[in-house]
């Protein structure tokens, strides 16, 4: 079965404590993790690594101007963005517009990889989120 590829974008605090939720994950595969702070680099990396997946850090205030582009330009692709301090969390996909994500990072993230699963059509079976 297709498992779900996920790119991380985030400073390497954050990016430590993702990496620590995926690794017990049967499911999804990280294909890497990169800087957030240059759009090209993260336009690059998504092109080359195709992820179904990229949590995206943002500040909480608005949404990074990257989305949209990322959105258009790879329309299987579906963002996770969360704040540092997990105060805003937001999960983008088209047609989606947004969808925001209640709890901890951990159901976060499982929650988002479960709707990817389910829109690409690779979810064949249901999910409890972790407790």
């Amino acid at each position: 079965m297709q498992s779900v590829k996920v790119l991380i974008a985030t400073n390497v605090g954050l990016g430590t404590d993702l990496r620590a939720v995926l690794e017990p994950l049967s499911g999804p595969r990280l294909v890497g993790e990169i800087d957030p702070g240059s759009n090209l680099e993260i336009l690059l990396q998504v092109e080359e690594r195709e992820p179904n997946l990229l949590v995206l850090e943002f500040d909480g205030d608005r949404q990074p101007g990257i989305c949209s582009h990322l959105l258009d330009q790879f329309p299987e692709l579906t963002l996770l963005l969360l704040t540092e301090d997990g105060s805003d969390t937001r999960l983008l996909r088209r047609p989606v517009v947004g969808v925001d994500l209640n709890g901890n990072l951990e159901n976060q993230l499982c929650t988002a990889i479960w709707q990817v699963e389910r829109y690409l059509g690779m979810d064949d079976e249901s999910h409890d989120l972790p407790s």
